[in-house]
């Protein structure tokens, strides 16, 4: 049994092989719509999530968005305010191997309650990240003299 055969105009097909062929390609197209991001199948899926994840219905275990924190391209500074000698050095080593971008460490001059990563505006999201990597408890707005395009990590007797 021939599914095609050629004749002057062509191939000639069976329509049950032509149904076939017509099916399976609009098939792949719409698997390659789905898969590129700016389709609006794609567009419209997310809307659908993010509209469901900020339904009140939504499930208690349901993850809030957070914003994705670039490690590496977030400046910070990591000050030693105790009486341990290196600790700032040893706390960069230890911040640059879970990808941030130490710029520089140093002695802090004044006086602070306890160790704690310092955000400017904008920038708490990735204070509490970088304070999970390091151990530390408490992420709290920058103070002068701290510059406001960096994290600042103050390092205290209480920091281990």
């Amino acid at each position: 049994m021939r599914l095609a055969r050629r004749n002057d105009l062509g191939y000639v097909m069976s329509s049950r092989l032509l149904a076939f062929t017509v099916s399976l390609l609009a098939l792949a197209g719409l698997l390659f719509i789905s898969q590129r991001t700016d389709s609006p199948v794609n567009k419209a899926a997310t809307v659908a999530k993010v509209e469901a994840s900020a339904s009140p219905t939504s499930s208690p275990s349901a993850e809030p968005m957070v914003p994705k924190v670039r490690r590496g391209q977030t400046l910070v500074e990591i000050f030693n305010n105790s009486r341990v000698k290196g600790l700032a050095a040893a706390t960069a080593k230890k911040a640059e191997m879970a990808g941030w971008n130490v710029v520089g460490t140093d002695n802090w001059y004044g006086t602070v309650d306890n160790t704690a990563v310092y955000f400017p505006p904008g920038m708490q999201p990735a204070a509490q990240a970088l304070a999970t990597d390091l151990g530390i408890k408490k992420a709290k707005p920058a103070v002068a003299p701290m510059r406001l395009d960096r994290l600042t990590v103050v390092l205290t007797a209480d920091y281990h």
